[in-house]
């Protein structure tokens, strides 16, 4: 298992800085999974070491660009749950859109 974590290390290592940073954006979305109503929980358990692996050894500039991409892309992800609340009274779908772009 060791030798499969330094290998899957040496390859996001290798990656060009803007690859790093669209693949911490899509870790990110991804990670949103974990939010209702899908509930797949271990996702994050996935994503979020890959993405720790990804700022490893990298400068506090970086760090912090790859930090807020992955906040972006979860946050974008996540807009989605925000919107399923408003499924629970057919009436109140008009408000949806305003809703979600408001906190946007």
């Amino acid at each position: 298992m060791n030798r499969w974590l330094i290998f899957i290390e040496q390859k996001l290592n290798a990656l060009r800085p803007l690859f790093k940073a669209f693949l911490s954006l899509v870790l990110g979305g991804v990670s949103a999974l974990a939010m209702p109503p899908v509930d797949a929980w271990w996702i994050f358990g996935l994503t979020f070491p890959a993405f720790l692996v990804l700022i490893e050894g990298k400068s506090l500039r970086q760090s912090f660009l790859f930090g807020w991409l992955f906040g972006v892309g979860y946050f974008l992800g996540a807009l989605n749950w925000i919107g399923f609340a408003f499924l629970v009274h057919a009436a109140d779908l008009w408000m949806m859109p305003f809703a979600v772009g408001g906190l946007a």
